[in-house]
């Protein structure tokens, strides 16, 4: 599932970066979007979901954020589609989190 997501992740970037050189981008705060997380050798796939689903989240409002700090339509469309694909990819590892923890009851 992971790698599936990343893939597609890559797709879209590869499709719509060559169309948007030459655009400015402001200052983007991104560390009022990163997901504060201590390296663990031992992580459960639990946590790793829970991750998943944190960083989601945390993308999500990245890009709708980006959605009002550009004029161009092309790229509200493109930040705007990535924000629905944000909100699937959550609802996707929540439900295998819950399918997960089911299984262990």
């Amino acid at each position: 599932m992971f790698l599936l997501i990343f893939h597609e992740r890559n797709q879209i970037i590869k499709k719509t970066i060559g169309n948007k050189r030459g655009h400015t981008i402001q200052n983007l705060k991104i560390e009022d979007y990163l997901v504060g997380l201590t390296p663990v050798s031992n992580v459960t796939y639990q946590k790793t979901l829970n991750i998943a689903m944190k960083k989601e989240k945390v993308a999500f409002h990245l890009y709708h954020d980006l959605v009002s700090s550009t004029d161009s339509q092309q790229l509200r469309s493109l930040f705007l589609y990535l924000t629905q694909e944000k909100e699937k990819n959550k609802l996707l590892f929540h439900i295998e989190y819950d399918g997960h923890n089911h299984q262990l009851y």
